[in-house]
C-alpha cells in the first residue's frame, strides 16, 4: 500500500517524497501545483504519482483516498508564509483548515494505519526555553492559529475513529527547492549573485533550523511509528541561531565579508526572540535525530550555487 503525501511537490513534500522513494514506498501526490513543481516528482520516476488536485476539492480527495488506500498519509499542503498568512488571512484560514478537514474527512473511510499533519513551531507562545510538546500553546499568527486549529481537528478525527495520528511540529526548515521568501532564500539568493552586501529584515531573533532531510526522516518516523490515538511531535534540532549567526556562517564559508543592510518592508512589526524545539519526545518514541548541522546545509546550498525558485504570490 502506498504513502499519500498532500502537498509532496513543494518544499518539504518533495524531500519526504523522494526520501520514500528511495527506500522503496510507492508514494501519491496530492497537489495543486500553487507552489508546487512538477518536475520535482517527474525526477522520481514511476513509483512516485502526482494527481493535480486541490485539497479543499472534498470530493476528489475522497475518491483518491478510496481508491489509492494507503497505508499512510502525510498531510504537508497549506500555506505558510507568514506575512502572506498575515495579509490574506482568510485565504490562509480556509486552505489551511477547510483544506485540513477534506483530507482528514477522506481519510475517514479509507482508514490509512497512521495520519501525520504538518504543524508548525509557530503554535507555541512566547518562551525563551526550548519548547515541549506539553507548553500551552499561544500562536502569535494567523498562520500559528490556522495550524493550532488544525491540531485539534486531527485530535477530533483520531477521537472519532479510533485511528492512529500525529500532528508534528515543525521548526525553521532549510534546503534545495524552497519556494517561500524566508530568511535563508533571501540570504542564499543574494550571495550566489555575488552581492556582499545583502538586505534582510530583523537581525536579533533566533530560530531552530532543521535541514529538510532531517525533516524527512523525522516524518517518516512518526509515519512508521506505531501508537495509538493522537500525539504530537516537535522536529527540530534543539540549536538556535540569530540571523547575525547565520550571515556569519556563510561568510565563514564564503571566505568574504558580508555587510548587512536593514531593509524596512523585510522587517516584521512583531517577532519573537526565541523559538527553539526540546526533541526529547520524538527521540525516545522513535529513535530519530537530526544529522545535518546549519553549517553543512549552508554550505551546500551556498556550493550549489543554484538561486531559489521563489513564486511570486508568496
Amino acid at each position: 500500500m502506498p504513502i499519500v503525501v498532500t502537498g509532496g511537490a513543494g518544499f518539504i513534500g518533495s524531500m519526504l517524497c523522494r526520501l520514500l522513494v528511495e527506500r522503496g514506498d510507492d508514494v501519491v501526490v496530492i497537489d495543486s501545483l500553487r507552489n508546487g513543481r512538477r518536475e520535482l516528482i517527474d525526477a522520481l520516476g514511476p513509483k512516485a504519482r502526482l494527481l493535480e488536485v486541490d485539497i479543499r476539492d472534498v470530493e476528489a480527495v475522497r475518491r483518491i483516498m478510496k481508491d489509492v488506500r494507503p497505508q499512510g498519509v502525510c498531510h504537508l499542503a497549506a500555506i505558510h508564509f507568514i506575512p502572506y498568512c498575515n495579509q490574506y488571512p482568510l485565504e490562509a484560514l480556509d486552505i489551511n483548515v477547510r483544506g485540513t478537514l477534506s483530507v482528514l474527512e477522506a481519510c475517514k473511510a479509507a482508514a490509512p494505519q497512521m495520519v501525520v499533519i504538518a504543524s508548525t513551531a509557530a503554535v507555541y507562545g512566547i518562551c525563551d526555553a526550548p519548547c515541549r510538546e506539553t507548553d500551552t500553546p499561544g500562536p502569535l499568527d494567523i498562520y500559528g492559529v490556522s495550524k493550532y486549529t488544525c491540531e485539534q481537528l486531527a485530535r477530533l478525527y483520531s477521537e472519532d475513529t479510533g485511528a492512529s495520528c500525529i500532528a508534528a511540529r515543525i521548526f525553521n526548515a532549510v534546503g534545495p527547492n524552497e519556494t517561500n521568501l524566508h530568511l535563508v532564500p533571501q540570504l542564499i539568493n543574494q550571495l550566489v549573485r555575488g552581492e556582499r552586501t545583502v538586505s534582510l529584515g530583523n537581525l536579533m531573533p533566533r530560530r531552530d533550523y532543521i535541514h529538510t532531510s532531517d525533516l524527512a526522516r523525522g516524518l517518516m518516523s512518526a509515519l512508521d511509528h506505531r501508537q495509538d490515538g493522537y500525539d504530537v511531535f516537535n522536529i527540530g534540532t534543539g540549536q538556535e541561531y540569530s540571523v547575525r549567526d547565520i550571515v556569519e556562517t556563510c561568510e565563514s564559508i564564503l571566505g568574504q565579508h558580508v555587510e548587512i543592510k536593514q531593509s524596512p518592508n523585510l522587517t516584521r512589526k512583531v517577532d519573537r526572540m526565541h523559538l527553539c524545539a526540546n526533541i526529547d519526545k520524538i527521540r525516545q518514541a522513535t529513535g530519530w535525530q537530526p544529522k545535518v548541522g546549519i553549517k553543512q546545509a549552508l554550505q551546500e546550498l551556498l556550493e550549489a550555487g543554484i538561486e531559489y525558485y521563489i513564486t511570486d504570490e508568496m
